[in-house]
């Protein structure tokens, strides 16, 4: 038996949210060299727990997608490391509703392209 961590309050996670994601943060605004427009990333952490080759030693999987819905980053953090994660951009959380209906597509298609869903695809909110 692995420790699971818990979600983000329902608040965060409402409307059709993929049931895999733990938590979603905005992150911070960057400017960009090439034509100065200003993006905000979204980091998402997903609830799909694994297990390393140590048997005491568990990680989660976390995506950062920058505005134009594109995969920057895939990563995965220890269980350490994302409540520590967790506690220091708390500020930032944000809610799936307020996600633009692109985002959210490329969001459901990052899940499913990495299996961490069945195909019918249940949502957190009833």
């Amino acid at each position: 038996m692995y420790p699971k961590p818990r979600k983000c309050s329902k608040q965060y996670l409402d409307a059709d949210c993929p049931k895999e994601i733990l938590c979603l943060f905005r992150g911070v605004t960057r400017t960009s060299f090439s034509d100065g427009k200003e993006t905000e990333d979204l980091t998402i952490i997903y609830d799909e727990v694994q297990q390393t080759e140590h048997p005491s030693q568990y990680y989660l999987f976390m995506d950062v997608f920058d505005s134009g819905d594109v995969l920057q980053e895939h990563t995965d953090l220890t269980l350490g490391a994302v409540q520590t994660f967790r506690y220091r951009f708390k500020h930032r959380y944000c809610s799936w509703s307020s996600l633009d209906p692109h985002t959210q597509k490329a969001v459901k298609d990052r899940i499913k392209e990495a299996g961490f869903t069945p195909e019918d695809n249940e949502t957190v909110a009833a």
